[in-house]
């Protein structure tokens, strides 16, 4: 490797992130809509309003670490929350290059190619969801450890579980990887390297992971007198009878969805490297340079692989037993994909070790360039292959999108800023202009009677929403005679997934 060869590489690397970070904003600014309408909305709303009602810095719900970080750029509309998703992917893509450089792999600058287009991963960035945050935190926490900065990792993945609850089931692993060594071989001799100062810095380093949740209790508590909040106000409880339960394999037969085929393929063979013991590793000419890429440390296996596969076991025990408020929903996995684009990484270098041993004719020589190539472009193409982008409108928010413009043609008398509104459609609130969490001007509908309904106001019901969360069958509503039915809106059965049903929305005024 000649000397400027890390510049050149260096160079390419932020050029990559440059356009990927260009390319995704246009397609943010070109978008419609959002994928997962209804989690993102939401979480949008939360940070647009944080300002305006404090409280929501503390919703348990909308994960109060991403509020603090997302907040400002939601004044400035949906967009603005998009393009935090997108700069938080652009900082994982760097940081999964600088810690793939860190782990000595082969080809380091493909790291962050697999990282950025994971499907799952690439379509929550024109979102107000969570995980790209969340994943920007892990790999962040991970590079600090193999830099061998354990406080600052300590520090930063202590908020891991403010931004998605299931941090606080990864706490323990960095705990473990602060107290082993970084390279196996120093195992054996761990007496001697629990007496040394850097061994204590990594125990405070262990209870340094305590930090997040102690600030957020003490903060809570100022706000709502409840020190234990985190705990008493977890609203992932009882939702089994709205949501139902699945196979415990369900997120690993959605693994196209998730990766890719061609991530799948190189992670399946990244396992081998962290699983096979050495003698079974292909190494053909003994090359030390291989050996680094392809045989990982203890700290390796319980940070990348170990943290993929514990937050996938957990999803999965989570979506089976239908606990903890779980939908089955696979985006929830692009939180570690850019782990499992390490994994792939290793699983390369391990195909490439291979492969070695079969003689290629001096004809095609040249090959192993155009297949790199060939493979780079399909893992770039797979989130666009499995997803539209620009973001349209789902059919259910075209729909929703139709009732508001029909009322507000025909009824703009009662859309106006002093009405109160009773809905649970997120993206109600978008299109209506109105602030969800000011109780004068909205209530929803799962917390009220419709006898309760102030008489004037407007209750939009939604198949989505109605029946389930708001548990509101559309029957008590048309059999009570102080509402009256104003429009009501059927989807275009066209437009209906073929795993959908039909979605439909009533406009009722209370007389």
């Amino acid at each position: 490797m000649s000397k400027n060869e890390p510049k050149n590489r260096d160079k390419f690397v932020y050029f990559f992130l440059a356009a990927f970070f260009l390319i995704t904003t246009l397609l943010a600014c070109l978008s419609t809509g959002t994928y997962e309408s209804g989690d993102s909305i939401q979480h949008y709303l939360i940070s647009r309003y944080s300002f305006k009602h404090p409280g929501l810095f503390f919703s348990h719900w909308g994960k109060p670490f991403f509020v603090l970080l997302s907040s400002a750029f939601a004044q400035f509309g949906f967009l603005g929350i998009n393009i935090f998703n997108i700069l938080c992917a652009t900082l994982t893509g760097l940081i999964a290059y600088k810690t793939a450089k860190l782990l000595q792999l082969d080809k380091p600058w493909l790291a962050l190619v697999f990282s950025l287009f994971a499907p799952i991963y690439y379509v929550t960035l024109i979102t107000g969801l969570t995980e790209p945050l969340f994943a920007l935190m892990l790999i962040a926490g991970i590079y600090l450890v193999l830099k061998e900065n354990f406080i600052a990792s300590a520090l930063l993945i202590s908020f891991l579980p403010f931004t998605r609850t299931e941090g606080f089931i990864l706490l323990p692993l960095f705990a473990l990887a602060y107290l082993i060594p970084l390279q196996t071989n120093a195992a054996q001799n761990f007496r001697e390297f629990m007496k040394t100062p850097h061994f204590n810095i990594r125990l405070i380093s262990c209870f340094l992971l305590i930090t997040g949740t102690v600030m957020y209790s003490i903060t809570g508590y100022l706000y709502n007198h409840d020190l234990f909040w985190i705990a008493t106000q977890n609203p992932y409880q009882g939702a089994k009878d709205i949501y139902g339960s699945g196979t415990a394999f369900h997120f690993i037969a959605k693994n196209e969805f998730i990766l890719g085929t061609p991530l799948v393929v190189l992670f399946c063979i990244g396992c081998l490297a962290y699983l096979l013991p050495k003698r079974f590793i292909p190494n053909p000419d003994n090359d030390s340079r291989i050996e680094n890429t392809i045989r990982p440390t203890s700290t390796e296996r319980i940070l990348i692989p170990g943290i993929f596969f514990t937050y996938l076991f957990l999803h999965s025990l989570l979506w089976w037993k239908g606990m903890n408020g779980s939908l089955g929903l696979i985006r929830v996995m692009a939180g570690v994909t850019p782990l499992a684009g390490l994994v792939a990484l290793r699983g390369l270098a391990m195909l490439s070790s291979g492969l070695k041993k079969i003689p290629i004719p001096k004809k095609l020589s040249g090959i192993k360039p155009v297949l790199l190539f060939i493979l780079t472009g399909l893992i770039i193409y797979m989130p666009f292959k499995q997803h539209r982008f620009p973001s349209a409108l789902g059919y259910e928010d075209i729909v929703v999108k139709q009732s508001v413009n029909w009322l507000q043609q025909n009824h703009p008398e009662l859309t106006g800023p002093d009405r109160k509104f009773y809905y649970q459609y997120p993206y109600l609130s978008v299109f209506l202009n109105n602030d969800p969490f000011d109780p004068k001007h909205y209530v929803p509908l799962w917390s009220t009677h419709p006898k309760d309904v102030a008489a004037g106001s407007l209750l939009i019901w939604d198949s989505h929403y109605g029946p389930n969360e708001s548990k509101l069958p559309l029957n008590t509503l048309q059999a009570d005679t102080t509402f009256e039915l104003l429009n009501s809106f059927k989807a275009d059965p066209a437009t209906i997934p073929h795993d959908k049903t039909m979605f439909e929305v009533y406009i009722f005024r209370k007389k």
